[in-house]
């Protein structure tokens, strides 16, 4: 059975968000649902959820045209650009200054604004509990 496609006013509907803000993320090339021609485009539920990451970092702070800078530079190094988990770093005023991008490696974070200038290295460690923690077990 084929997905069910929706034209780009139902998926507004389905994001909560007007159409006309919807179409904005496609015109500056954030998202990319498919195009049937000038006037019609479809959205799977794929499509559906790189909208909802595009919308919830656009609602962070970040321009359209910080996101579309970074949508490029992410395909560019072979990213799925708004699949995947985000860091959000923010300056002393609350601004977005950065935004990074786990990748598949273990560990490891690229920036997608300074288009991946640095590539951090992440360290998960568990620490021992505190005493409230072990009283509470």
């Amino acid at each position: 059975m084929a997905e069910e496609l929706l034209n780009s006013f139902d998926a507004a509907k389905q994001l909560g968000i007007g159409h006309r803000r919807l179409m904005r993320l496609v015109e500056a090339g954030i998202v990319r649902p498919q195009i049937v021609n000038s006037n019609d485009t479809r959205w799977s539920e794929h499509h559906l959820c790189e909208a909802r990451a595009a919308i919830a970092l656009r609602d962070s702070g970040y321009s359209t045209n910080q996101l579309r800078d970074a949508v490029k530079f992410l395909i560019a190094a072979g990213y799925n650009p708004l699949s995947g988990k985000f860091l959000i770093v923010r300056g002393t005023k609350g601004k977005p200054r950065d935004l990074l991008r786990l990748t598949e490696k273990e560990g490891e974070a690229v920036s997608a604004l300074r288009r991946g200038q640095r590539v951090l290295f992440l360290a998960e460690t568990e620490a021992p509990p505190t005493p409230q923690e072990k009283r509470k077990k």
